[in-house]
């Protein structure tokens, strides 16, 4: 039998040059963009451009949030045929293949009639119609829990440090809501909904809704084009999980 070498020689493979630079990283895209959407909408790489076709469906950000006060814009782009169009906020259990505000875990500002709607009631003349060019904005603001004397958690504005007295131990405060407002062009048209659900088991993602032929184009980042000016509030903050 033929002995096997001990030893093959130098390899053949062709040298690497030193100075060649190693590949970029992939980078994950880490922005607030809308990402779950129905059937009937189309979105823009950047998920920032929502398109209409037929009927109302839904789109929801990739992020949401449970306390704090947040903002977002939508600019009505101009269009050839009338669209209609629903915003605000929803949870994971909103149906995505129907308009915000049909069920109990979305809430909405209609164009038509300045409507607000939540579980497919509409309350008319909430605020100023709104189309094609205008910015309309969504302000949610949760309450922030903190501790009463008891070391009970309790709902508490923002702006009061946890042990503080104006903390509420009552038993309504484990029961606090949040609040939802909208605003057309900067102008604040009032509070829109009074009684939205919060804490730890409640996370609110930016939702919207185009009927037929319209396209809309999100900010969910700073700058804004007419933010509120009598507010303190931040963008929707990127977060892996919510």
């Amino acid at each position: 039998m033929k002995r096997a070498e001990e030893w093959a020689g130098p390899s053949k493979r062709p040298r690497v040059a030193d100075d060649k630079p190693d590949p970029e990283p992939q980078v994950e895209n880490k922005t607030v963009r809308f990402e779950e959407k129905g059937a009937l909408l189309t979105l823009s790489e950047d998920g920032l451009t929502l398109s209409g076709s037929k009927g109302y469906c839904m789109a929801r950000a990739n992020c949401g949030v449970k306390y704090g006060t947040y903002y977002y814009e939508l600019m009505l782009q101009p269009a050839e045929s009338e669209y209609h169009v629903r915003f605000g906020y929803g949870t994971k259990k909103a149906d995505i293949n129907a308009p915000a505000g049909f069920d109990e875990y979305s809430y909405a500002y209609r164009d038509l009639n300045g409507a607000c709607v939540h579980k497919s009631t509409r309350r008319d003349a909430y605020g100023a119609p709104f189309g094609p060019g205008d910015v309309v904005g969504a302000l949610i603001s949760l309450p922030k829990p903190c501790e009463n004397s008891c070391g009970a958690t309790v709902g508490a504005p923002e702006d009061m440090p946890p042990g503080s007295d104006e903390c509420r131990s009552d038993a309504a405060s484990a029961h606090l809501a949040g609040t939802i407002r909208f605003f057309v062009n900067g102008k604040d048209q009032g509070v829109a909904f009074d009684d939205v659900p919060c804490g730890d088991m409640h996370a609110y993602y930016p939702v919207l809704s185009i009927y037929h032929a319209g396209t809309v184009v999100a900010t969910l980042a700073s700058p804004f084009a007419a933010p509120p000016t009598e507010y303190a509030f931040e963008a929707i903050p990127y977060a892996q999980e919510v």
